[in-house]
């Protein structure tokens, strides 16, 4: 094997599956089968797809006959054999068996040629021969049979060699041109017409005969090619390719190229042109540039080298000696036939030729880039276009030279189909062209609209006249959007649709994008209120109520409010404060909002009263407002939120900031207010105080009236009330009918069937009415010291007699409370000179359980009985820490005067004194001992417990 891949070649020995019996006559390759005919008459059929396939067929051959020549169809259907004695052999390419052609016998046939056109499976079609006798006949052979042998020219012609071309006409006819090549040096052109599909028992080529044919002299005229098209052969060391129609002589210029080396064989093929030259040599030229590839020396071979094979369907090229046969591969993309055939703008081919080697992307690529090139240069925009969206060409070159159209539609196609071959890899190339593509819809759809102006405007809802063609362009712009909303850049194609005036373009592009931020700012710049509240409610964004809140307060607060209120699960009303706020500043102070329309205050009131909220800054926020309100001229309204306020923090619901509140009141002269506060925080001498220092004299009556007080607290009270109306009633002689439908309708009811009702009188009756603690002489110090006593004489009588009651009684309880004393100290006495205890010799100390009497002891009224020392211990051991610090002072003092005997005993004495005055058991050192555990580390009985 030679390998030269360098020049794109090589040629590999075929090694057979069998031995050759003969030599070598003739290889010939068709359709993916190789035929090896022996010149011993051995006939090998070989399916190259499958080489263990072979078929071999032995010709019967007289003695000393051999194969000399044989002949083969494009398709490699039918192969016909020429022995020495002129015998003729029919082999079908499904048989495995031969026929002897009868009718051929003893011709001496040079040239057979099959119509490519005509031939089947089972039927050569009219085929032509040509013999060394000057005879051109026509012959026919349909499964195995010979139908007919005719003669079209005879004695005319000594033919060296026949080609043939067929064209198919419009009317089902073949147009064929005869070539025939002559001894002497000559080229006959003839031509015909044939059926399409001739009748196989009917000679066709009778038209040879009814005309003279075309003659060119071939001087120098050496091979003849019988493969491939157009015509071809070599005269005087020129290659020569020409038209298979000849019009006339003097127009025949055949195009020549000159060989550098005599030439035994040649084929012309499909790309390339195969030369085997004299001294054993291969040379390979490309068919289009006629450009020598390679000569290669065979001799390396230690073979020689007798001819060539080419099998046209599958493109592959073989040469065979007497004995071996090889296989010449040819890389087409090394050997330049890509760059030749882009060059000759036959692109198919090229790709077919790529894709059937190698297949190598970049040299598709570069196929593919060329032809649609060419295609824009035919116009063929749209063939362009599919073929650079395969292809790695730069988006801005393809672009730059779509853009010079006039049509914008090509461009934009050809960047759609290029965004479709990207992945999620190329996430920044996505975006750059899905925003160019929007770019050119937009501006596709302004140009049909008219208009020409891409300055940025102010988005309008008003709607554009539109054609079908707009309504389509808009469609397809919006499905893109659908199709790629994963690639687009949000705010890259806000901008783009906003600056191009695109309203119907920018709310189906916020809702697809679900950007309901931008779709609110957009009916906000539209003050179209419900359509933002609309937009608040769809999407539940929170975030957007709060950012929205202030302008959709400010100017629809209605219709705000209920949004809000319906959206209240989710909100979180702190935030809305500023909102709030800036409403009650902005709108409702400077417009002098009634109250009862104040949408902030019906909202903060929802807040407090339905949703019963806890947060101090939303219930301030409240009264801030109610309290500081401008149009407010009544406080029944704040009081009406502070009676509310009072039953809710009776149920315990939150607390509130009294301080504040108090501070605004009195800031702001809601004095009523403030008297409620005062009231409501049980602080009522303070809001009788205020009540009467304003002259709310029915306010604050009902305030003590109203409240649960302790008596000397009620009576202080009603004092402070007395003293202001009887000031007012000496001032004012008409206060009381003045206020005879108010503070004292009652009493002077009570008083109607009387003729003297005196001011002074009424007021008397209705404080001594009103507080049945109030007597005449804590009225009296109240009047003034000049006054007529006429008014008080009833009252005076009365509260005389009931003191005489008061002071008779207390003189009775004085006498028995004497008694009762001597009593008490009776019983005393005779306890102490009755009461003894028994003490029996079993019974033990409650504390170390031990029998009491062993040492000293003590024994209580409450029959506890402990041992002295143990008592002590008790003691010191307690949480009586008044007991504990005397006993061990008295300690201290034992131990210092242990040898002033009549010291100690007085110390034993108080120490005696101090332990026996309460029972430890009974007494509130046991209560101390209420937070110690029952159980103290140490006890033995904790150990029982232990598991």
């Amino acid at each position: 094997m030679i390998d030269d891949l360098d020049k794109g070649f090589r040629i590999e020995e075929v090694r057979l599956q069998f031995a050759l019996n003969s030599t070598l006559c003739k290889l010939l390759v068709r359709h993916n089968h190789a035929f090896l005919v022996l010149k011993s008459g051995t006939i090998h059929r070989i399916n190259l797809d499958s080489p263990q396939d072979i078929v071999t067929i032995q010709l019967s051959l007289s003695a000393g006959c051999f194969i000399e020549d044989s002949w083969i169809d494009t398709k490699g259907y039918h192969l016909i054999v020429r022995s020495s004695k002129n015998d003729y052999y029919y082999i079908n390419k499904q048989s495995t068996k031969y026929h002897t052609l009868t009718k051929l016998r003893g011709l001496n046939i040079n040239c057979i040629v099959f119509l490519d056109s005509t031939v089947t499976p089972d039927c050569t079609g009219p085929i032509l021969i040509s013999t060394r006798n000057s005879l051109i006949l026509e012959a026919c052979i349909i499964a195995f049979k010979e139908m007919y042998l005719k003669s079209l020219l005879k004695n005319k012609y000594s033919i060296l060699h026949i080609v043939q071309n067929s064209e198919l006409n419009d009317n089902g006819t073949l147009t064929c041109v005869i070539d025939l090549f002559t001894l002497d040096k000559r080229l006959l052109c003839f031509n015909t017409k044939i059926p399409k599909q001739p009748a196989f028992n009917t000679c066709v080529f009778q038209g040879l005969t009814k005309s003279d044919p075309i003659a060119i002299d071939l001087d120098g005229l050496t091979n003849i090619s019988s493969y491939g098209s157009p015509l071809s052969y070599v005269q005087n060391s020129s290659l020569c390719i020409t038209d298979f129609a000849i019009s006339d002589a003097q127009s025949f210029k055949p195009q020549k190229t000159y060989l550098p080396f005599k030439v035994e064989s040649y084929i012309l093929t499909d790309y390339y042109i195969l030369f085997l030259v004299k001294n054993n040599k291969l040379a390979i030229m490309n068919k289009f540039t006629f450009e020598l590839i390679n000569t290669v020396d065979l001799d390396y071979l230690n073979d020689l080298v007798i001819g060539l094979s080419y099998d046209e369907v599958q493109q592959t090229f073989w040469m065979y000696s007497q004995e071996h046969v090889y296989e010449i591969l040819i890389d087409f993309e090394k050997t330049g036939m890509v760059e030749s055939l882009v060059s000759q703008g036959r692109f198919t081919e090229a790709l077919k030729v790529v894709n059937a080697g190698s297949g190598d992307k970049v040299i598709i690529d570069f196929i593919l880039k060329n032809e649609a090139y060419e295609f824009l240069r035919q116009h063929k925009y749209e063939e362009a276009i599919d073929l650079f969206v395969r292809t790695n060409e730069s988006i801005d070159r393809v672009a730059r030279k779509l853009i010079d159209l006039k049509d914008s539609t090509f461009l934009r196609q050809y960047l759609a189909r290029k965004l479709e071959t990207f992945t999620n890899q190329f996430k920044a190339q996505k975006i750059v062209l899905t925003s160019w593509i929007s770019e050119l819809y937009i501006q596709e759809l302004n140009g049909l609209e008219g208009s020409t102006s891409y300055k940025r405007k102010a988005i309008t809802d008003k709607p554009l006249p539109k054609s079908p063609q707009y309504d389509n362009i808009e469609k397809e712009f919006h499905q893109f959007l659908i199709l790629h909303k994963a690639d687009l850049d949000r705010d890259t194609i806000f901008e783009l649709i906003k600056s191009h005036n695109r309203t119907s373009d920018f709310l189906f592009f916020a809702t697809l994008m679900d950007d309901y931020r931008n779709l609110l700012k957009h009916h906000i710049f539209n003050q179209s209120w419900d359509k933002a509240l609309s937009v608040l409610q769809q999407k539940k964004d929170y975030d957007l109520v709060y950012s929205s809140g202030t302008v959709l307060l400010c100017n629809s607060p209605k219709a705000t409010v209920d949004t809000w209120i319906d959206m209240i699960d989710g909100i979180e009303p702190l935030k809305l404060l500023p909102a709030l706020l800036s409403y009650n500043k902005m709108i409702a102070t400077p417009q002098n909002i009634d109250i009862t329309n104040n949408q902030v205050i019906r909202f903060l009131s929802f807040l407090v009263y339905d949703r019963q909220s806890r947060n101090k800054l939303l219930l301030d926020a409240l009264f801030s407002i109610l309290i500081t309100y401008r149009r407010l001229e009544s406080e029944d309204v704040i009081i009406t939120h502070l009676n509310h306020l009072q039953s809710m923090k009776s149920k315990a619901c939150f607390d509130y900031n009294y301080d504040l509140i108090m501070r605004l009141c009195s800031k702001h002269n809601r004095t009523k207010s403030l008297i409620f506060l005062f009231s409501m925080d049980q602080k009522l001498p303070q809001a009788v105080k205020l009540a009467l220092d304003n002259d709310l004299l029915e306010i604050a009556v009902k305030i003590v009236d109203d409240a649960t007080l302790e008596n000397r607290e009620r009576k202080h009270l009603w004092l402070q009330i007395s003293k202001k109306l009887i000031s007012k009633v000496i001032v004012n002689k008409e206060f009381v009918t003045q206020n005879k439908d108010t503070i004292f309708s009652d009493t002077l009811k009570f008083l109607s069937k009387k003729t003297d009702n005196d001011g002074i009188y009424v007021v008397l009756q209705y404080l001594m009415r009103k507080c049945d603690l109030l007597t005449i002489n804590d009225l009296l110090p109240l009047f003034p010291e000049f006054i007529v006593i006429d008014n008080f004489k009833d009252a005076l009588v009365e509260a005389l007699e009931r003191l005489s009651d008061d002071l008779n009684v207390l003189s009775m309880e004085m006498t028995n409370t004497i008694n009762d004393s001597a009593n008490v100290r009776q019983k005393i006495s005779e306890f102490q000179s009755t009461n003894f205890q028994v003490i029996r010799p079993y019974d033990s100390c409650e504390l170390c359980h031990k029998i009491l009497v062993i040492r000293k002891f003590i024994v209580f009224p409450c029959n506890h009985a402990f041992h002295q020392d143990c008592l002590v211990k008790k003691i010191l051991s307690s949480n009586d820490y008044k007991s504990k610090s005397s006993l061990l002072q008295l300690q201290k003092e034992i131990k210092s005067n242990n040898r002033n005997h009549k010291k100690m005993i007085g110390i034993k004495s108080e120490i005696d004194t101090l332990v026996s005055s309460s029972c430890c058991l009974c007494s509130d050192i046991k209560i101390g001992e209420i937070d110690e555990p029952i159980i103290k580390p140490g006890d033995k009985e904790i150990d029982s417990w232990k598991v």
